[in-house]
């Protein structure tokens, strides 16, 4: 399954074949989709939410975070450790060189 964001707005296509009957030119991004678990997509959620909260307006270690925000969700450090990766990657959390501390942008 593909989302397909065109010049003429969105479109959820079922394959491959239904994406090329689209102009290339037309095509701005397109997004492959997959099936998740709403216990991981909720549990996420609330990992990000607790990460910034926590981070908000601090510097501190990775290692402190993924402790703290496991101890207090009941989830685990792994866990943790991949929504903090995620954020990252979104340039939501900055990582200070100079210390290998964490932030929030």
């Amino acid at each position: 399954m593909y989302l397909v964001k065109t010049t003429n707005g969105d479109k959820i296509l079922n394959s491959a074949d239904a994406v090329k009957s689209i102009k290339k030119e037309d095509i701005e991004k397109i997004y492959f989709l997959t099936e998740v678990n709403y216990d991981s997509v909720i549990s996420n959620a609330d990992i990000r939410d607790c990460i910034y909260s926590y981070l908000k307006g601090k510097q501190l270690s990775k290692e402190t975070v993924v402790d703290s925000v496991a101890s207090v969700l009941d989830v685990k450090k792994n866990e943790v450790s991949k929504v903090i990766t995620a954020m990252k990657r979104e340039k939501i959390i900055y990582v200070e060189r100079d210390y290998g501390s964490i932030g929030i942008d």
